[in-house]
Formats: C-alpha cells, sequence, structure tokens
C-alpha cells in the first residue's frame, strides 16, 4: 500500500528577483550566438551571459540596459566585440530577421576567484538598475551554474526561457506526486513522516528531446530559513526513465514541458 505524499509548494519562489519583471511593449531581437566566450556557445536570447574563468561574467544584448554600454553591430555573421579584456574577438551571431542589429554589453568581475565557466541566456525582462540586474546574474550563477562540476567540456549552457514544465516526482513507498511550475523557480515537497523538505530547482538544459536540470536539496526548515541545505544533489532528467536522485536514490523524477509561458503578470511572483 502506497502513502499519499503531503506537497508543498514554496509560496514565494527564487527563480529571479522582483525587480526583474517582464518587458512591456516589443521585444528586443534574438542573438544567437554559434560561438561564444569562454568556451561556450549554442545559445541564443535577448540577454547571452558567458561566465568567463578568472575574469567575470560578460553579458550581451539586444537591448540596452543599466550598466551597459554599446559594444558593437551584427553584420556579415559576426560581432567585434569592443569590451574591456574583450576588445578585437569577433564572435559568429546571427540575429532573427538578418538584420543589422546593436549590441550592448557590460562585464561583472567575479567575486568567486576560483575557476567556472558557462553560458546562460534569458530574455523579456526588464532590469530598471545594475544593482537589479547583478543579482540576477548573481543567483543563478551562485545557485546552480558555480555548484555544477567545473571543467566540463564543453561548458553547461543553459536557456532560461520562461515556460512552464511538471516534475514528476516517485518516492518509494508513496503515490506519484506531480510538481508545477516555470523553470527555474524552486519547487517544494514534504513527506508526511519525514522533518525536513525537498526542494527542487530545475533548469531546462533543451526541450527537443525534453531535458532538464535539476537541483534537489534538503532543509529542516523552510525555503526562507537561516540554515544552510544539509544534502545537496544535480540530476540530470529527462522525459523517458526516472532518474534518481544521488543522496536519495528511493526518488526518483521524471520531466514534462507544457506550453510556453507567453503571458506574465507584473504582479506575480517570480
Amino acid at each position: 500500500m502506497t502513502t499519499p505524499l503531503l506537497a508543498l509548494l514554496v509560496p514565494v519562489l527564487c527563480a529571479a528577483p522582483l525587480a526583474a519583471q517582464p518587458t512591456a511593449g516589443t521585444p528586443a531581437a534574438v542573438l544567437r550566438f554559434d560561438s561564444g566566450l569562454g568556451g561556450c556557445s549554442g545559445l541564443s536570447g535577448e540577454y547571452v551571459a558567458f561566465v568567463v574563468p578568472h575574469t567575470g561574467t560578460v553579458l550581451l544584448s539586444s537591448r540596452e540596459f543599466p550598466g551597459a554600454e554599446e559594444v558593437g553591430s551584427v553584420a556579415d555573421g559576426g560581432l567585434l566585440v569592443d569590451l574591456p579584456g574583450f576588445a578585437g574577438q569577433r564572435l559568429a551571431v546571427s540575429v532573427d530577421g538578418g538584420a543589422v542589429t546593436r549590441v550592448w554589453g557590460m562585464v561583472d568581475r567575479l567575486l568567486d576567484p576560483e575557476e567556472h565557466s558557462g553560458c546562460f541566456a534569458f530574455g523579456d525582462r526588464d532590469f530598471t538598475t545594475v544593482d537589479d540586474l547583478k543579482t540576477y546574474l548573481h543567483w543563478f550563477e551562485r545557485e546552480v551554474l558555480f555548484q555544477l562540476p567545473s571543467n566540463t567540456e564543453p561548458p553547461p549552457a543553459v536557456d532560461l526561457v520562461d515556460r512552464s514544465l511538471t516534475l514528476e516526482v516517485a518516492v518509494e513507498g508513496y503515490e506519484v506526486v506531480f510538481l508545477e511550475g516555470r523553470q527555474a523557480s524552486t519547487l517544494g515537497l514534504r513527506l508526511h513522516d519525514a522533518a525536513g523538505t525537498y526542494f527542487f530547482l530545475p533548469v531546462l538544459l533543451s526541450e527537443e528531446p525534453p531535458r532538464a536540470l535539476v537541483k534537489v536539496f534538503t532543509k529542516e526548515g523552510d525555503y526562507f530559513a537561516p540554515d544552510a541545505p544539509q544534502r545537496v544533489s544535480f540530476v540530470e532528467v529527462g522525459d523517458t526513465d526516472l532518474a534518481m536522485v544521488g543522496f536519495d536514490p528511493s526518488i526518483g523524477l521524471r520531466l514534462r514541458l507544457d506550453s510556453p509561458v507567453e503571458e506574465l503578470q507584473d504582479d506575480r511572483q517570480p
């Protein structure tokens, strides 16, 4: 006989700071990087961030944003970058529609001296201050990107497209439960006979085939309790076989992709 799970969705999610609201009006052009910085490529978005080892995060966008300077224009399939430390580097970039597009950029120097690499893309965000922007970048880097194994080839590339997804959670001895939310938001699950709470933070690696990287961790208190996570594991999850959680092999995960979120309300929690 299986026991029902007590599922608890964290009421205030940490996918992004509240200041990073969806942008109203006409969306900016999408930049598609066939070659990037720090060995990372193959991403597209209105904003694309490259984490370069021992240097920092280079953020490039077709949209002007706080703290940015114009760094060049996409023409003839390329972008000649004009940023301190990267001047003269040519990247293979295309733009939806093939139009010549101005590009803005900035370098956010790493606070953590360890070697990190990777890239991530996002879009449809309107940052009011450079601090809002850096908070968004630092949240994803510290919560996910910097906790991944270093020196992987190729470096991890994550598309933070705004879309909904469902995690199927199978726990031995319990009924299957489905946790629904937006990617890069944190979902919580509490077993009726356990003192702590399991948290799941999924980020998409690809939509076809469906594949996500899920950060799984446990805490004794709620999400915002000051205590550090007790156990942490990263699980690559697809839509076929169950992927087991490293620190608790009695828990298996499977991914289901729903329709992309097309419209977001400004007063909605991220």
